[in-house]
């Protein structure tokens, strides 16, 4: 443990959502004591919280799994889908042309053979 000056922005149950060795947070309170040295290197700051004037790990602590959002295509790759199935149904439509053609080709030459 360690003494020192912090300014923490705290959720309702005292947990550490940020802190600030220099500087604020609006709706940020200040701190004036002890606290254990691995909050600075800490993945997860809300693993700490305030208790008893101290910042102290939270050994019981279970972090709220964060809302899964799905991922929302962008207007450029909404744009590249709409292309690539311009560009297959062309493709589909240029066999169908060249088939047919194909086939008119066939039905001549058996005409001039007759």
């Amino acid at each position: 443990m360690i003494a020192g000056k912090l300014e923490l922005l705290l959720d309702e149950t005292n947990h550490i959502l940020s802190y600030a060795k220099i500087g604020g947070f609006d709706g940020g309170v200040s701190f004036d004591g002890d606290f254990d040295e691995s909050l600075f290197t800490a993945t997860d700051s809300r693993n700490f919280w305030v208790k008893d004037g101290a910042i102290v790990l939270d050994t019981n602590y279970k972090p709220t799994p964060e809302p899964i959002v799905p991922d929302i295509p962008s207007r450029s790759d909404l744009a590249a889908a709409e292309i690539a199935k311009q560009v297959a149904s062309n493709n589909m439509s240029t066999a169908l042309l060249a088939k047919q053609v194909a086939i008119i080709l066939s039905t001549n030459k058996q005409k001039e053979v007759e």
